[in-house]
């Protein structure tokens, strides 16, 4: 029979998933073919989908051990997915999409496939000693399931304000900023589990705070969207001119140098008939 200690942390963890999820979504669809969102909430879709393999865990591992372990490793290489997918955001946003190329996809996947791989040998379910089971994991699984994935990150968040500082457009720089922020709930969330392994820390209190702050991270993303930035005028208003209002426009951020100004100075001789 499961505890009502697994219980909550499964439906705790099945409940954010899915909000998480449903969040992600609505980010997609808000403006589904720009790179900069396909990337980003991806990465949150797919941390999100591993949040509710996690709570499945706990809901079976009172039947199957074995069942539990599996649908650990599936929650675990998601999430380590998913932050890699936040850094290629990051990383095309300011380097340009040119950069993310086959040859640098199959890079970046191969270590994300490589990290999740030795994770999942590192990283167990097994029992509580309270008529329950918890989820741990070795040093190894801590630095290649965790660790690694937290500085792909926070390099992606490094990169989104050294962007951030290119930009000219204030509505631009408003949602690079909210980007961040919201990828920098992820390294909140997340370092709590890489240090509960040597501090002690509330089994209840802490995860709670942990998976608000999942929640929070696409959730900030959404409201970017309905950011407004006042565009000032460069001349007076005349009477009857057109005033113009706050924009909700959606912008695509590109860090491509403005091709040079030609200029038609060459005229054209028409010869006499």
């Amino acid at each position: 029979m499961i505890t009502a200690f697994n219980l909550f942390n499964a439906l705790s963890y099945i409940i954010s998933g899915v909000v998480e999820a449903s969040i992600s979504v609505v980010v997609f669809t808000k403006n589904s073919n720009k790179r900069l969102n396909q990337l980003f909430s991806g990465g949150f879709f797919l941390f999100a989908i591993g949040l509710i393999f996690n709570g499945l865990t706990f809901a079976v591992a009172h039947r199957s051990l074995f069942a539990a372990n599996i649908l650990r490793d599936v929650s675990t290489s998601l999430g380590i997915i998913g932050m890699v997918l936040f850094f290629l955001a990051a990383y095309g946003i300011y380097f340009g999409a040119a950069s993310l190329n086959f040859p640098a996809l199959l890079i970046f996947g191969l270590i994300a496939v490589s990290l999740a791989v030795v994770n999942g040998f590192n990283d167990w379910v097994q029992e509580d000693g309270a008529g329950g089971y918890m989820t741990t994991d070795s040093t190894l699984g801590k630095v290649f399931g965790q660790v690694v994935p937290l500085l792909f990150v926070v390099a992606a968040v490094v990169l989104l304000f050294l962007t951030r500082r290119k930009l000219e457009s204030p509505l631009a720089r408003k949602r690079i900023s909210a980007y961040a922020l919201g990828s920098s709930t992820m390294l909140i969330g997340s370092m709590i589990f890489v240090l509960d392994k040597y501090i002690p820390m509330n089994p209840i209190i802490l995860p709670i705070i942990a998976q608000f702050t999942w929640v929070a991270g696409p959730a900030i993303m959404l409201a970017s969207f309905y950011l407004k930035v006042k565009p000032q005028p460069t001349h007076p208003i005349k009477d009857g001119e057109q005033k113009e209002t706050e924009t909700e426009e959606i912008v695509e951020v590109k860090l491509v140098e403005p091709p040079p100004i030609e200029t038609n100075q060459q005229t054209k001789l028409e010869r006499p008939s």
